[in-house]
């Protein structure tokens, strides 16, 4: 490894520690509040800047719909798996929760899975999925690492919502979105699969968790 690339490499872990550990224990810590979205919204702006200007970037391919079947058959087959545990565990830990979002904030509701995926979902890929795959691609060499990279980091920072839900049902779903990026390189297809876990979770009732007070 000569000179250039290990400077290269320490300001991508660097970089990366700032963006993905640093930034999340300032929420986390309370030292900024714990309503992440417009930080969030900017910071995906300015990857979605880094990648354009990355000549070895190709944006086209963020929206293609390209692979074998058989991998959407087993998004299809681990949702509704995951949607069908999601309800039998609210009912039986929180059953004063299920469908409550749905039954008394109905209007609500509607304007979270309308606005959900363009305001949460689409950034957080762009961050935690399409930035980490390609910037840091080589502090992480493989699909593996990349996926572990991912994953944690995208559980880490929904401990600023400060409950074990939150925590668990995300860094799961941290990994389940860095497979299926890895598995497509589509920005499309995982913001979509992003989006069907999160607007279950609303409508399973179990929402409060990651946007206090969205019940009272």
């Amino acid at each position: 490894m000569n000179e250039a690339t290990l400077e290269r490499r320490i300001h991508l872990a660097v970089e990366f520690v700032v963006l993905y550990v640093g930034i999340p224990l300032l929420f986390i810590l309370r030292v900024l509040p714990p309503k992440p979205i417009p930080i969030l919204i900017a910071i995906s702006a300015v990857t979605a800047l880094l990648l354009i200007r990355d000549v070895a970037f190709v944006p086209h391919q963020l929206f293609h719909f390209r692979g074998p079947k058989k991998l959407l058959i087993l998004l299809a087959k681990r949702f509704a798996i995951c949607a069908a545990l999601m309800v039998i565990g609210t009912r039986l830990i929180y059953p004063e929760l299920l469908f409550r979002f749905v039954q008394e904030k109905p209007y609500v509701w509607l304007a979270v899975v309308v606005f959900y995926p363009v305001l949460s979902v689409v950034p957080q890929e762009l961050v935690y999925r399409t930035f980490i795959f390609h910037r840091y691609r080589e502090l992480f060499p493989s699909d593996r690492l990349r996926i572990f990279a991912s994953g944690l980091s995208f559980g880490f920072v929904h401990l600023l919502y400060g409950n074990w839900v939150a925590l668990v049902l995300s860094t799961i779903g941290g990994f389940f979105f860095a497979y299926t990026y890895a598995s497509y390189r589509s920005l499309f297809l995982v913001s979509l699969e992003h989006a069907l876990y999160g607007q279950l979770i609303f409508t399973v009732g179990l929402g409060n968790f990651f946007y206090s007070g969205i019940l009272r």
